[in-house]
């Protein structure tokens, strides 16, 4: 554990020596309020593509979203570029390149969590993970920019007086951008954010998710940059996006032995079994490629889009079993499939298959109330049958979904998602060919800003799945926020939110910004 932990330090160090060593007769300015990398490239993203929300003045920028969007509003207290002037990408970096040619910013952002109580001997008591983020910014000159970005993650698990520890360095958002008079062009590590809704947009899968804190962790924060070509052209109210990703890059998901796991503890329970989640080459026949166009009539922005693209969070493959097979068991868990493959002696193959994802989103304001709503068509969606079997159907899902923002910075949020399974196959499993559920979130600020009282819900009224997140979050020191809080799941074992509701737990977050 020791050397763990110094390791892990020392990679601290370097996050910092590299880019200041490289820009050691350069002035390096702390600018207060800044945001970590990732709500960079979100905000970046929402100007271009919600510029009702961004034409509001915001209360704070922790609550990105009481302008319209909940999904950046609790989760970055601080901005990271100062991307929202309503100015040119030539006048916006002209002027940044007379101040300052070079600026490091960063975060650290630190979860511990508690079960509330244990469930199986098996299971990790409590967890700690630890998070530091740095990026460098260079402006060659008024139209060309540099970002460097790293990031490190350490977890820490602990099961009685076990403890575990995984970590990890690697490039954050890192990419080149040349900005023109009316095109942008961006090469390297980036998040784009499609869709209007929030934590549960059908059209936001550009960007593949860390799961390992579970989906618990709101969306933007899971977000990871990946290498793609971004090209936006824009004219007046009319917007064009183009996306080329030149190979796939999954989702980060532990296949086992943590709490958020896809098989859990499983193994642990009822002993070994083979599970081999597919990696697809990095070749240009697994590249990706999406386009997006927008625009504005009144107070209607709007936009329509194409995306080709693997799915980031993996699916069962078909098993072998014998002709006319059906599980008997009502309804399967992901326990039953695995003691299913451990009796046969078979290997569980996840996929990513390909998806074609066709999308429209709009937004506009009624009143004091955003209104704002995604539909998305999926025309390859894999599911697993009863007979072990994986088919493929097209999915039609839409989000409906409104916002208040009231006095004293009272923000109210609530959406509502249905799916339609096409060509349903009642022996599918999980998935009913009507799925209805809502999400939403309730927040109050009070103390003079000092304190923000929140609570997030999602049900599944279908399944009677559901997920709530009380919190309390300490906004009192400039830069710094405390959040305390618990995650509450439940629902039958064949359901997301049931299969982990053994994993209801309270927590504090620890985030600093520099």
């Amino acid at each position: 554990m020791l050397y763990r932990s110094i390791w892990f330090l020392v990679a601290v160090l370097l996050l910092w020596l590299v880019p200041v060593w490289g820009r050691s007769k350069a002035a390096l300015r702390s600018e207060q309020g800044k945001q970590l990398v990732a709500a960079q490239a979100v905000q970046e993203q929402e100007e271009e593509t919600k510029p009702i929300k961004d034409q509001t003045a915001e209360p704070e920028v922790a609550d990105d979203r009481q302008q319209g969007s909940e999904t950046a509003k609790d989760i970055m207290d601080q901005p990271l570029s100062s991307s929202n002037t309503g100015k040119g990408l030539e006048e916006e970096f002209g002027e940044r390149a007379v101040s300052a040619a070079f600026t490091l910013r960063g975060q650290v952002w630190n979860r511990f969590a508690q079960d509330t109580k244990e469930n199986n001997r098996f299971e990790d008591d409590r967890y700690n993970h630890l998070e530091v983020q740095l990026e460098g910014k260079y402006i060659l000159t008024q139209t060309l920019q540099f970002l460097l970005g790293i990031k490190a993650n350490y977890f820490a698990y602990n099961n009685n007086s076990d403890w575990h520890h995984d970590g990890e360095v690697s490039l954050y958002n890192t990419y080149v951008n040349l900005a023109l008079s009316n095109v942008s062009v961006k090469v390297g590590n980036q998040v784009v954010i499609w869709g209007k809704a929030d934590e549960i947009s059908p059209l936001d899968n550009l960007n593949p998710e860390d799961m390992r804190d579970g989906f618990v962790r709101r969306r933007v924060e899971r977000k990871i940059p990946i290498p793609m070509v971004h090209v936006e052209w824009s004219q007046d109210v009319y917007k064009f996006q183009g996306i080329f990703i030149p190979f796939f890059k999954r989702a980060k998901l532990d296949l086992r032995g943590t709490d958020w796991a896809f098989f859990d503890h499983i193994d642990d329970e009822i002993g070994p079994f083979a599970v081999v989640e597919e990696k697809p080459p990095k070749t240009l026949g697994n590249s990706e490629v999406g386009v997006r166009f927008a625009g504005k009539v009144r107070a209607l922005d709007y936009a329509v889009s194409y995306l080709r693209a693997r799915a980031d969070l993996p699916a069962v493959a078909s098993l072998t079993t014998p002709p006319g097979f059906q599980l008997p068991i009502p309804r399967p868990t992901v326990r039953d499939l695995a003691r299913f493959a451990q009796a046969t002696g078979q290997t569980i193959h996840l996929t990513h298959n390909h998806q074609d994802v066709f999308g429209f989103e709009f937004e506009t304001v009624l009143g004091s109330i955003g209104v704002r709503g995604d539909l998305a068509y999926v025309a390859d969606k894999s599911f697993l049958t009863r007979a072990l079997r994986a088919i493929n159907r097209p999915v039609f899902q839409h989000v409906m979904g409104a916002d208040y923002n009231g006095p004293s910075n009272l923000y109210v949020n609530f959406q509502f998602a249905q799916s339609v399974i096409q060509d349903y196959d009642k022996t599918i499993l999980s998935f009913t060919k009507l799925t209805n559920e809502f999400y939403g979130t309730i927040s109050k600020e009070v103390f003079a800003n000092n304190l923000k009282v929140a609570f997030r819900y999602f049900y599944n009224i279908t399944r009677a799945s559901s997920y709530y997140n009380p919190s309390v979050v300490v906004q009192y020191w400039p830069n710094v926020t405390i959040e305390l809080g618990g995650d509450v799941l439940g629902g039958p074992r064949d359901t997301v939110p049931g299969f982990f509701r053994g994993n209801d737990q309270v927590y504090v977050t620890l985030k600093i910004f520099f």
